[in-house]
């Protein structure tokens, strides 16, 4: 079977360090990474990565969280660089996190709103990650409706916003949690969407599934997120990997 790895953080020190292993083919193959950055540092080392490997391809963004440490001359300074770059897929992550309550909201909203626009005007789509912002996070989308297209990072919301935001244009990601104990809810979100709008994701090295919760979460992993999903909607896990496959090739233009 062959897999596409929407987000995974191939740059986080517990992975780089053996890096040319956890690439290395293996039975389930990992065809496509999209190794998504979180500040203006890790944004540099996707890039870095993408070129150096053949699987691997990058989104720059700035995650929420790290907002209040990038100025605006940073932010035109690596558009500009990424504009050009053919394997540069997407910009993000980005988003709202109004879990941790330790950056303002409204210069959150500020830094998406320069996401969604520069994505906008790149033709590239979005990873949007989202914690306890889903009414801000729909309204703003909302503005851009007829122009915006990306993916949910690592959904944990409703099925009813799930399914707003595939009409806005985005398809539903996936992680490793759809395995614990108490995904019950996120497991229901998976049932009812169309397998056509589902992607596949490890986050690694986070969010590693139940089985193998004792290591290291690494891309090779996403075969396990692919078993939970095929279970949950009564299919067949190579049925789960194609679908997914092509939705990812889709949303990021990538064909190979």
């Amino acid at each position: 079977m062959h897999f596409f790895d929407t987000h995974a953080h191939l740059y986080d020190a517990r992975l780089i360090a053996d890096i040319d292993s956890i690439l290395q083919p293996a039975d389930n193959q990992v065809d496509f990474i999209v190794c998504p950055s979180e500040n203006l540092e890790t944004a540099f080392q996707t890039i870095l990565l993408a070129n150096r490997y053949r699987e691997v391809y990058a989104a720059c963004g700035i995650h929420p969280l790290m907002v209040e440490h990038i100025t605006l001359e940073e932010w035109n300074e690596l558009l500009n660089k990424v504009k050009n770059l053919p394997k540069v897929v997407a910009l993000g992550e980005t988003g709202l996190d109004y879990h941790e309550k330790t950056v303002d909201k409204e210069l959150q909203k500020k830094w998406f709103i320069r996401h969604i626009e520069a994505a906008i005007e790149f033709n590239l789509p979005l990873i949007i990650h989202n914690r306890k912002a889903h009414g801000d996070l729909l309204e703003i989308l909302k503005r851009y409706k007829k122009s915006l297209r990306g993916i949910m990072h690592g959904y944990s919301g409703s099925v009813e916003l799930a399914k707003e935001l595939i009409k806005l244009g985005f398809y539903i990601s996936f992680s490793g949690s759809i395995t614990f104990t108490n995904s019950r809810r996120i497991r229901e979100v998976v049932r009812q969407l169309p397998l056509e709008k589902i992607l596949l994701e490890t986050d690694s090295p986070f969010q590693t599934p139940m089985s193998r919760r004792d290591e290291v979460n690494t891309p090779r992993n996403i075969v396990y997120i692919a078993e939970a999903v095929a279970q949950i909607k009564n299919t067949s896990v190579e049925q789960v990997a194609k679908i997914t496959y092509q939705n990812a090739q889709c949303i990021y233009n990538i064909i190979m």
